[in-house]
């Protein structure tokens, strides 16, 4: 296997689905072959051409996209924008501001679009997003908590993000791929993210909501998302409000909580052991 550079891994999965099988094995070296050419080499055939018809595609947008942030008309308007230039011709958007100003809102609305994939930048590696780029191809690239990401890891995207060039070096050799890519992230501060990447992002700047946006914001999505009673909703809110404005937060109670008992019971804990 090492002579073909393929993981163990891939080719013990090829002999379980029957596509090769062990042709010789020693203690210093296992050859395998193909079950049926032909076979493969049309399969092989028709993955590129359903490759092809998905790189061509543009994603789906949502009919109920941004639905449950409010405010912000403007900034989803030139989301919207974004998402609809060419592949070729990409316009990054990085949102940076305090907690629960609607940031984590916009990563999780633009993660629901087909074809898009979310990361962490709490979890996000260097080698590991080079190689998600290269093997997976996404079209739209989501990472929420930006500035959490590690600047050397961050050097993963420059290029990608300019050129549409992803390259990955490992085990003394190099792949490259063109990637036509669209990356959209979000931070609590710009500083921490490098200034190679930052002057890659069209930056937007957001401000914390105030009480009656929060409740708007969790009452749309207890209601809409969780499916939720809206007396209940509103209940959530305002016993959250005080506590913590991170939406998140009030979807996290919401899934638990089915009674205003429950809520009571719930925020008591988190109270007791904060």
């Amino acid at each position: 296997w090492s002579d073909v550079r393929a993981d163990y891994t891939i080719l013990r999965k090829l002999v379980l689905e029957g596509i090769v099988n062990q042709a010789y094995k020693s203690r210093s070296s296992t050859h395998y072959k193909l079950v049926d050419r032909a076979v493969t080499e049309q399969a092989l055939k028709d993955l590129e051409e359903v490759m092809k018809i998905q790189q061509s595609e543009e994603p789906g947008l949502p009919s109920d996209l941004f639905s449950t942030i409010v405010g912000y008309d403007d900034i989803k308007h030139w989301f919207i924008k974004s998402l609809n230039t060419p592949p070729k011709q990409p316009v990054h958007i990085v949102l940076i501001g305090p907690p629960a100003s609607a940031k984590s809102l916009f990563m999780g609305e633009i993660a629901r679009i087909s074809g898009a994939s979310y990361y962490s930048g709490t979890a996000i590696t260097r080698a590991g997003v080079q190689r998600f780029i290269i093997d997976m191809k996404p079209k739209i690239l989501v990472i929420d908590e930006l500035d959490k990401m590690d600047e050397y890891d961050q050097a993963a995207l420059y290029n990608v993000m300019e050129t549409g060039l992803a390259t990955e070096l490992k085990a003394n050799r190099v792949r490259s791929e063109i990637v036509h890519l669209k990356v959209y992230g979000a931070g609590n501060s710009e500083s921490p993210i490098g200034e190679a990447l930052r002057s890659r992002f069209l930056r937007l700047y957001l401000r914390a909501y105030n009480a009656q946006e929060y409740m708007e914001v969790v009452i749309r999505i207890l209601t809409t998302r969780e499916h939720r009673p809206t007396e209940l909703a509103q209940y959530i809110g305002q016993k959250l409000f005080s506590m913590s404005r991170d939406p998140r937060t009030a979807i996290q109670v919401g899934r638990l909580c089915e009674t205003q008992q429950q809520v009571d019971e719930l925020l008591e804990t988190m109270r007791k052991y904060h």
